[in-house]
């Protein structure tokens, strides 16, 4: 009620408030004076602070009360509109798991109720990652804070995470902890939210296939291929890469009578492990001609 008060007495020419000077009076009763004073055959002229028209017998007169008004509601509003209208945002309420998966926690939630008066435009998850070391028949767990994480992405419309966001890139069987969220508008982060019960995620799963698989380079003696990492890992870190090919050559011995462009040739199949988590393999010593 106080806000919506103080918005009427900026924009009101009667002192509304009931606090002021006692000479912020209705700019009516000077439109009336004028308006004799005009039909009297005074001069006009117009008040510099509120654009009125009025005789040049009053305009003194109403000049100083303006610039009383002008001075109080000033006051008004530098002492009271900030404090009430422009406030950081209430915490993100109804968070719950939408999913969850190998290497990801899906998360939902509602906006706050009260904004602060101002347009929310990022939210930021604060979480933990618990490792639990064994020792004999104990668990010790070990917890370390991750960055925050801001979910607005600017090249999606639209680009704030409003109801939810998805933490990406997590790690396979392992717990989260202390999942909070808050969120911002032009004053100030707002508080964090109720921090979640720790989310497990699920056991890891097999990776997908590798990305821009090519041949580099092919000599008599040499090829050689490379690739990229997989667009998703299945929650665990790539250890190695299995290469398959297939050799092709000419039989030794060439039995008469063979007609079968394939009784000419055999096939033998390779199986080569790359033996680590680079992105590169050549297979070497070959015969040219095949």
């Amino acid at each position: 009620m106080k806000h919506l008060l103080l918005q009427h007495t900026i924009y009101c020419s009667g002192n509304t408030s009931g606090d002021g000077p006692s000479t912020l009076g209705p700019r009516d009763d000077e439109q009336e004076e004028a308006e004799g004073e005009k039909k009297a055959g005074f001069g006009e002229c117009f008040c510099q602070l509120c654009g009125k028209k009025f005789t040049n017998k009053t305009i003194e007169k109403h000049t100083k009360k303006c610039e009383e008004r002008q001075k109080f509601l000033e006051g008004k509003e530098g002492n009271d509109s900030t404090a009430i209208s422009l406030l950081p945002p209430q915490k993100p309420r109804q968070i719950v798991v939408a999913k969850l998966g190998p290497d990801f926690i899906k998360l939902k939630w509602e906006p706050p109720i009260l904004d602060g008066g101002c347009k929310v435009y990022d939210y930021e998850i604060a979480y933990k990652v618990c490792h639990i070391e064994k020792v004999g028949k104990r668990e010790i767990r070990h917890e370390s804070d991750m960055p925050p994480l801001l979910c607005s992405r600017w090249v999606m419309k639209p680009p704030v995470a409003s109801y939810g966001f998805t933490l990406e890139d997590l790690d396979a069987d392992t717990e989260y902890s202390d999942i909070r969220i808050r969120c911002r508008n032009k004053i100030d982060w707002g508080p964090f939210s109720k921090p979640l019960d720790p989310i497990h995620t699920l056991v890891a799963v097999p990776p997908t296939m590798p990305l821009f698989f090519e041949c580099v380079k092919c000599t008599s003696a040499i090829i050689a291929f490379s690739w990229g990492e997989p667009a998703n890992d299945g929650g665990s870190p790539v250890v190695d890469y299995v290469l398959n090919y297939t050799e092709v050559s000419l039989k030794d011995d060439q039995q008469v009578g063979v007609k079968k462009e394939s009784e000419k040739y055999e096939e033998i199949k390779h199986e080569v492990s790359v033996g680590g988590s680079h992105c590169y393999h050549s297979i070497l010593d070959l015969r040219g001609g095949e």
